[in-house]
């Protein structure tokens, strides 16, 4: 009898919960931070909460820091979208300091990049622009032009949102020649919302 997709992913949820409660953690921390992250996916968010966490405690029982990093990273994105806006961000930094840790710096800029999200999410522009300021440099120093295109439109996204339009425009324009340099068209396509924004900016008066 064929299984379905019910049938395995109950299969693996057994499998994970065996291995986390056998107290085998280095084998249960793979599956539980799998499931963690496809029910994130689905948005099934208390679920995905759960076996990120056990993915957490098997990371740190095993001595693991990049993996410890990468659940921290998940759990951040589940607590995020919980609305649990603190809790994402004390995760985020938590996954930062082992990034600095073992030297993992594409890593720091993502996590940096994502509490940047957060803090603009929640109308903090100053402290959101410090998170996107620091992902941005690292990803200049490390030549990761589409980390920092990602970054830069971001930032011109803050400038947007605090009606500061010329800085906006600014940010925009450089993520997009960021974009057009590496031919990523699906880069050049996310900035092009300034020329919606040029349109919204107050005409400048001619000279007489």
């Amino acid at each position: 009898m064929k299984r379905t997709y019910l049938d395995k992913q109950l299969v693996e949820i057994f499998i994970a919960e065996h291995l986390f409660y056998s107290k085998d953690y280095e084998r249960a921390l793979e599956p539980n931070l799998r499931l963690g992250g496809r029910m994130y996916a689905l948005l099934d968010l208390d679920p995905a909460l759960k076996f990120t966490e056990r993915a957490e405690i098997c990371a740190e029982k095993t001595g693991d820091k990049g993996m410890l990093a990468t659940t921290l990273k998940q759990k951040g994105l589940v607590l995020q979208s919980m609305l649990r806006f603190e809790d994402a961000v004390d995760a985020y930094k938590k996954s930062i300091d082992i990034d600095r840790e073992i030297g993992d710096r594409e890593a720091e800029a993502t996590t940096l990049h994502q509490i940047g999200k957060v803090f603009r999410d929640t109308n903090r522009f100053r402290e959101a622009l410090e998170y996107y300021n620091e992902s941005l440099a690292i990803n200049r120093e490390m030549g990761n032009r589409a980390g920092e295109a990602a970054t830069l439109h971001q930032i011109g996204t803050v400038y947007q949102l605090t009606n500061q339009f010329e800085e906006a425009l600014e940010y925009y324009n450089e993520s997009l020649t960021a974009s057009r340099e590496m031919e990523d068209e699906a880069g050049e396509a996310n900035s092009n919302s300034e020329e919606e924004l040029e349109d919204r900016m107050p005409s400048t008066p001619e000279a007489n």
